[in-house]
């Protein structure tokens, strides 16, 4: 049994939310206030699975983008708080793999769509992998928005189904515990080395860390 909780942060959709894991029992929470009222969430979390005032955690997996500018950039900081707070590692989650959870059970390959505005979906393509888990499948890259969505076979993301109507995606569950579920089978890395990975390229982030697609 795990002394302490898992931890996970989702700021870059619609709908943000946090979750804790202890021993099996999973909490998550909306944060209807925002990125402000995080930790506030988590705490409630964490009083549900029966580690309340606990902030040291086990890990602490964060959506890594590509999602909302702003929304990323304060889950990543506030994940990399509580990593250095407990001096545990940092597991970055791309957004596509949590998007893939939406995906009856029983696919093969899919194709995750983003709206990445300007009339442009970020297309990434995914498989399913072990316990039913996606993993990427290729480079993402921008399409047409009518061409991403007439691709074949099953797709997931904000521009369908639901996640198409904005009103309807900040209604719908936390997502953030699908992150809990990813990370295990992901790398860790130093908090201070996680960066946001963004629709396009961001002029204003340092030489290198824009080799993600902004």
């Amino acid at each position: 049994m795990s002394a302490r909780p898992q931890f996970a942060i989702e700021t870059g959709t619609a709908a943000p939310s946090v979750a804790a894991r202890l021993n099996g029992a999973t909490e998550s929470r909306s944060l209807e206030g925002g990125a402000s009222t995080l930790l506030a969430a988590l705490d409630e979390c964490l009083e549900a699975i029966g580690a309340k005032g606990s902030r040291v955690a086990e890990w602490v997996a964060v959506a890594q983008g590509p999602g909302s500018y702003t929304g990323l950039r304060a889950g990543l900081a506030s994940a990399a708080v509580l990593a250095h707070l407990g001096d545990v590692p940092l597991v970055p989650v791309p957004s596509a793999l949590m998007w893939a959870c939406d995906l009856a059970p029983g696919w093969t390959e899919a194709t995750v769509c983003l709206d990445a505005g300007r009339d442009q979906a970020w297309v990434q393509t995914v498989r399913c992998g072990s316990g039913g888990l996606a993993e990427p499948l290729g480079d993402p890259r921008l399409a047409p928005r009518e061409e991403a969505l007439a691709l074949p076979g099953p797709l997931c993301g904000d521009m369908c189904g639901e996640g198409e109507n904005e009103k309807a995606a900040r209604q719908m569950p936390a997502r953030a515990a699908f992150l809990l579920d990813l990370a295990p089978g992901l790398s860790a890395q130093a908090p201070e080395s996680v960066l946001p990975v963004y629709f396009r390229p961001s002029r204003w982030e340092p030489a290198g860390s824009a080799d993600a697609v902004d």
